[in-house]
């Protein structure tokens, strides 16, 4: 859930630096002072973290998945935007700092999708007490 308010924010906050700049292409406007954007970019990322939220809506196995499948999709794209970012495929604006985001994103996210209620990570975990209603209000 927390990955896909991320996406959401970074598409919103966005949408505020990339007017002005075609709404496809190369060009875009500085997110953060180091990423160009440009609206289908935002449009991207929007989509990608409204994807992220209701997969975490849906259960702890689509969460994981979802971002497992998410997460190979940028590691594909942090693979080939370099390629991509010099040809006239380049519609998302990409750059230098984007492609080191997105293989960062892509860590991040399979790792998630891989990790996350494992038997390792569950057993690190603090158990809390359960708590049982026995008809006792």
């Amino acid at each position: 859930m927390v990955l896909g308010v991320a996406f959401v924010a970074v598409g919103i906050v966005g949408v505020t630096v990339s007017g002005g700049h075609p709404v496809v292409g190369p060009e875009g406007g500085e997110l953060f002072g180091v990423r160009g954007v440009n609206a289908l970019h935002n449009v991207a990322h929007l989509l990608i973290g409204t994807v992220l939220i209701v997969g975490a809506a849906a259960g702890v196995q689509v969460a994981r998945r979802t971002n497992t499948v998410v997460g190979v999709g940028y590691a594909l794209l942090g693979l080939v935007g370099p390629i991509v970012s010099t040809t006239s495929w380049n519609v998302l604006a990409l750059n230098g700092a984007a492609h080191v985001v997105h293989v960062l994103a892509a860590l991040v996210l399979v790792g998630v999708g891989v990790l996350a209620d494992s038997p390792v990570i569950r057993a690190r975990s603090p158990q809390r007490p359960l708590r049982r209603n026995h008809g006792v209000a």
